[in-house]
């Protein structure tokens, strides 16, 4: 939800700014994935982005060995640059971030009440993904 704030068409919207929603959404697709995993286990393959921005190398050679694919220098330097950056977070389209900083910036930008209902409107999609 704190990734939304930067963009101004979101809070009118009932769609990108209501933590139930979105949650709600999160569960559904989650529930098609484990769906469509078990039918075509070769096919679909789940990442969470903190999982991703923690081991960013690790996390890139599972996903490239999974679609059988070598990770080239090529990628190496790309991940290298989008997500060791020290640039600023002005353009929240940009695709240029320090991973570390984003995966964890949430916390700064959100109070604790707001976090607290968050967490309890969301609490069967974090239980889904692992994080309660």
């Amino acid at each position: 939800m704190a990734s939304r704030i930067n963009l101004p068409w979101c809070e009118p919207d009932p769609a990108c700014n209501d933590a139930a929603r979105l949650c709600a959404e999160v569960k559904d697709d989650l529930e098609r994935i484990s769906q469509l995993q078990s039918q075509f286990p070769d096919r679909f393959y789940l990442i969470k982005f903190e999982d991703l921005v923690a081991s960013v190398e690790l996390e890139t050679e599972k996903l490239y060995k999974f679609l059988g694919m070598p990770v080239t220098d090529s990628v190496k330097a790309f991940l290298c640059k989008h997500t060791q950056s020290n640039e600023t977070r002005d353009n929240p389209f940009s695709t240029i971030r320090h991973s570390n900083t984003v995966a964890l910036g949430w916390k700064s930008k959100l109070s604790n009440e707001t976090i607290a209902k968050i967490t309890d409107v969301c609490a069967p999609t974090l239980k889904m993904l692992g994080f309660l």
